[in-house]
């Protein structure tokens, strides 16, 4: 009955071992699949915020043109420069004198009378 026994022992102590070495193939790889799995986690979360900054970025760019657009549109007539004043009054004292010089009352013209915003001078 002494070798029953041990040899009772034996098997158990081999299906023990078998099942521990079989069992650590799949193991293994179920600890492989979830560190892939939580590294393609990671990358699509990633993806996703910076598709969300992109789309937050296209939309400050959409706003800020259109407010500039929209700015264009109710943009107050500009001021003349120095510069265009000083031409359009020495225009004025040029049509005073030739006038002066026909012999017909001269009109006054304001510098901002003869400037207009299309008019640029360089």
């Amino acid at each position: 009955m002494a070798n029953a026994v041990e040899a009772q022992v034996t098997d158990a102590v081999a299906e023990a071992n078998l099942a521990t070495i079989g069992n650590g193939i799949p193991l293994s790889s179920t600890q492989s699949f979830l560190a892939s799995t939580s590294a393609q986690g990671t990358v699509f979360a990633s993806a996703v915020r910076q598709q969300r900054e992109l789309a937050i970025a296209g939309l400050a760019a959409t706003v800020k043109g259109a407010a500039q657009i929209l700015a264009l549109s109710r943009r107050q007539p500009e001021r003349p420069t120095p510069r265009q004043a000083q031409i359009g009054s020495l225009e004025a004292r040029l049509a005073e004198l030739e006038t002066q010089k026909a012999g017909a009352t001269p009109t006054p013209k304001t510098p901002s009378s003869t400037w207009t915003p299309d008019q640029m001078v360089t």
